[in-house]
C-alpha cells in the first residue's frame, strides 16, 4: 500500500465491488480470492492492539504491587498519557498505525514509565528529608533532569543507526521503529519533567519513611530488594562462576 492509504478499508471496498460484480455476471462464473492481505493485516493489527492493552495493564499492575498506592497511581497514569500523546505526534509526523509502529510502542512501554518513577523517587526522598511537597517536586525535577535526559537520549541513540544502515524494502518497513521509539521516550521525558512534578505535589504529601518508629509490614518491594541484594553479593563472591553461567545462558 502507498503511504496515506488503509489496506483494511481497501479490502472492504474490493469486497463491495466484487458483490456488485457478481450480480452483473453469469451465475456459472465463480469468483474467489486466492489471497486476502487486508484480512491478514486487520487480524495482525487487532492482535497487536490486544497484546498492547495487556502489556499496559501488566506494567500498571506490577507498579501497583511494588510501590505505595499513591506513587504507583501517579506513575501508572503517565503510561496511557504518554502513549496517547505519542500517537498524536506520530499522526502529525505521518507515521501510520501498523505492525512496526505498534511493535515500537510495545518495546518502549516499560521505558516510558521509568522517567516518571525516577522523578517520583526523588520527590519522596526530598519529603523524607523534611522538604515541603512543593519544594520536593521542583527540586527533584531540577536535580534529576540531566541524568534522566541523558538516559533517554542514550536509549534513543541505540535505535537511530537503523535509519542509516537499513535501506531498500527493509529500511522502508523498519524505518518507523526508531521514530516511534524516539517520540515515545521524548514524550515520557516531557511528562516526567512537566506533569509528574505537579501530580506529585497534589497527590503525594508524605514520604515513605515518615513513620519509621512505627512497626509496619514489609512490602513486596522490600522482599524483592532483599533477594536482589543477596543474589548480588553471592555473584560478586564467585565472579568466575557468575561469568561462566552468564556466557552459558547467552548461548
Amino acid at each position: 500500500m502507498q503511504p496515506g492509504n488503509n489496506i483494511v478499508s481497501f479490502g472492504k471496498t474490493v469486497d463491495e465491488t466484487l458483490q456488485v460484480l457478481k450480480g452483473k455476471i453469469s451465475s456459472d462464473v465463480q469468483i474467489s480470492k486466492i489471497a486476502d492481505m487486508p484480512q491478514a493485516v486487520g487480524h495482525s493489527i487487532t492482535h497487536f492492539l490486544k497484546e498492547f492493552a495487556i502489556a499496559i495493564f501488566a506494567v500498571i499492575i506490577v507498579i501497583m504491587l511494588l510501590l505505595p498506592f499513591r506513587v504507583a497511581a501517579v506513575a501508572g497514569a503517565t503510561i496511557p498519557i504518554s502513549i496517547f500523546i505519542t500517537l498524536g505526534f506520530l499522526y502529525l509526523l505521518g507515521i501510520e498505525l501498523h505492525t512496526v509502529s505498534l511493535a515500537g510502542l510495545i518495546v518502549v512501554l516499560g521505558m516510558v514509565v521509568d522517567n516518571a518513577i525516577v522523578v517520583l523517587d526523588g520527590h519522596i526522598e526530598k519529603l523524607d528529608h523534611g522538604e515541603t511537597p512543593w519544594n520536593a517536586a521542583w527540586k527533584s525535577t531540577k536535580e534529576l533532569f540531566v541524568p534522566v535526559f541523558s538516559a533517554t537520549m542514550t536509549i534513543i541513540a541505540t535505535y537511530i543507526p537503523l535509519v542509516f544502515f537499513l535501506d531498500g524494502m527493509v529500511g522502508d518497513f523498519v524505518g518507523s521503529l526508531p521514530i516511534t521509539i524516539g517520540v515515545a521516550l521524548i514524550t515520557s521525558l516531557l511528562i516526567a519533567c512537566l506533569l509528574v512534578p505537579y501530580m506529585s505535589y497534589v497527590f503525594i504529601k508524605k514520604g515513605i519513611n515518615k513513620e519509621q518508629d512505627k512497626p509496619k509490614k514489609k512490602s513486596l518491594l522490600e522482599f524483592v530488594q532483599k533477594g536482589y541484594d543477596s543474589t548480588l553479593e553471592i555473584a560478586f563472591r564467585i565472579p568466575k562462576t557468575t561469568i561462566f553461567w552468564e556466557l552459558l545462558l547467552l548461548y
